[in-house]
């Protein structure tokens, strides 16, 4: 029988056709699925970014407002009382100043010829020295005769990165008599926080931008702070956010990175926040998972050439029917949901790691639907969602004649730790803080992660007395006790400040900044220890009812 060269053997032949029929698919899957796969993870990616983005700007604008609306309500008090002498004034501002600690580096009354200070506080005597007609903040509230911002810089007082707000003060016709300044520190804790020391996925970063100066007002990178923005050209997206553009996006910035980013207004700073990761830390995971699938089926490629006579059609069998399925799901016919694992085999091995591919977009759903209503690390309510949920409680508390206490509670210790122990360890520090906070609380009060180390917290149906006060002290003490942390026990403490509804305000922004107020006296007094609003802020009757404590 004459001898069948090589070329010519059916086995040959069917080994070679197997083996290019097996790398030519692949290839194909391998694109094929990248493209596919990798448009779904770019748009679950670019969905979660706008998110975060989203979630930082409106954090840091509601600080903004907060802000502006403590410096318009103060404004209009001080209106009365502006002929006053000098020494007066500044008692008067002092004496208003424990309600505003959201200006850490003080408040200060401009006249209308901007040269030097009707009063100040704390009172810096540099201050009344200086000439404030030039500068940006001054003219905006004077021109406008509205709320302005200045430009974020180094403070010619404070010598530190600050940034300055000013409202204008009228008088009863209207006509602008001076500017009430409030200045504060741009590394102020609980104030642009998120941007500071927040990354995404560890590879991405946040900055915050403001258009009208061309400046990085924060970033997660300290270096780029106050920095100048890039020329005009070197980021296309940047400069598309700088004419109004909002939104997510694929750009190369300066240096040269093709990276995602997502664009958030801060509308009331008139800034937008810059959330950027790089390309290659999102798809790197899904190009390794479809290696990992291209690799097995080159190792169900060798196998069935081994056995091709045997099971060929059975072993290919299941592998076209995942494919299927996989390629409906793709084209949007069938949802998207795991397969069913029936070999423990390579093509078990491709369908298991699809399945874990599905597993992994769902919880990324999953993750940006919570986002929107809880914080991220602590799994409470986040701000928003807790400010909506207290406003509820209270107007239903005024219709039944309740008292409430909102309690603005701070972490003592906290910087240490993330120091010593990295944000990982102070992140779980906070972790086991927010869940012994909820554990000591009733089904019926509020919690949330307030921003950073600061937690807010609504007792429904509370009155100040004893009951309330032996209450407090046990908070107190249960939030010290000691927390584990790598194998070692660490020591925080809590401040808590406590503004009671009726009593001191009716106003749920104004029961924040009192319960603020009073949690840093309760920190001035020693720490660990807790705190009542020292009265009620009343712009109505321009008085402030003086202390009641504990």
């Amino acid at each position: 029988m004459r001898a069948i060269r090589a070329v010519d053997s059916l086995v040959a032949r069917l080994v070679a056709f197997t083996v290019v029929v097996v790398l030519v698919g692949g290839a194909a899957r391998y694109a094929l699925g990248g493209r596919t796969v990798g448009a779904a993870v770019e748009r679950v990616a670019a969905t979660r970014q706008l998110a975060l983005a989203n979630y930082v700007a409106a954090d840091i604008d509601g600080k903004l407002q907060l802000r502006r609306r403590l410096l318009e309500a103060l404004a209009r008090e001080i209106t009365p009382v502006l002929d006053q002498p000098h020494e007066l004034l500044e008692d008067w501002l002092a004496q208003r100043a424990d309600l505003l600690p959201a200006f850490s580096l003080g408040l200060a009354l401009v006249p209308i010829d901007g040269v030097g200070t009707l009063a100040n506080f704390p009172r810096d005597n540099g201050r009344e020295k200086l000439s404030y007609g030039d500068q940006d903040w001054f003219l905006g509230a004077v021109q406008s005769r509205e709320f302005a911002i200045g430009r974020p810089r180094i403070g010619r007082a404070s010598h530190q990165p600050q940034v300055t707000l000013a409202v204008p003060v009228k008088d009863a016709s209207g006509h602008v008599r001076a500017v009430l300044a409030g200045v504060t520190a741009l590394d102020a804790p609980g104030f642009l926080d998120l941007v500071d020391h927040d990354s995404i996925s560890g590879e991405g970063y946040f900055r915050l931008v403001s258009p009208r100066d061309r400046i990085y007002v924060a970033a997660t990178e300290p270096e780029q702070r106050l920095r100048p923005l890039p020329a005009p050209g070197a980021d296309a997206l940047q400069d598309r956010a700088m004419q109004g553009f909002r939104g997510n996006a694929t750009t190369v910035d300066a240096d040269g990175q093709t990276e995602y980013v997502a664009i958030a207004g801060v509308p009331t700073g008139g800034w937008f926040v810059e959330a950027r990761m790089p390309t290659g830390a999102v798809l790197a995971p899904l190009y390794q998972q479809l290696r990992i699938a291209l690799l097995a089926t080159v190792g169900v490629g060798v196998v069935v050439v081994a056995f091709l006579a045997i099971f060929l059609r059975g072993a290919l069998r299941p592998l076209r029917q995942a494919a299927a399925q996989m390629r409906q799901m793709a084209d949007g016919h069938t949802p998207l949901e795991r397969l069913p694992i029936r070999r423990a085999d390579e093509v078990g091995a491709i369908v298991a790691d699809f399945n874990y591919l599905v597993d992994k977009l769902r919880a990324s759903e999953a993750r940006l639907a919570a986002l929107a209503h809880q914080d991220h690390l602590t799994g409470l309510p986040n701000r928003r969602a807790f400010l909506d949920l207290a406003a509820d409680a209270l107007r239903e508390a005024g219709r039944q004649g309740r008292s409430c206490g909102l309690l603005f509670v701070d972490i003592d210790g906290f910087k240490p730790i993330n120091d010593s122990h990295s944000h990982l360890g102070g992140d779980e520090v906070l972790r086991q803080f927010a869940a012994r906070l909820r554990n000591s609380l009733r089904d019926a009060d509020l919690v949330t992660r307030f921003g950073g180390d600061e937690f807010m917290v609504l007792l429904d149906g509370v009155e100040a007395g004893d009951a309330l006060a032996t209450r407090l002290d046990a908070l107190v003490q249960r939030l010290s006790a000691s927390y584990s942390l790598e194998g070692c026990r660490v020591s925080v403490g809590a401040s808590i400040g406590v503004a009671m509804y009726p009593r001191d305000d009716q106003d749920l922004d104004r029961l924040v900044a009192l319960a603020d107020a009073a949690m840093y006296e309760a920190k001035r007094n020693g720490r660990n220890q807790w705190q009542l609003a020292r009265g009620m802020f009343d712009v109505g009757s321009a008085q402030v009812l003086r202390p009641v404590g504990r």
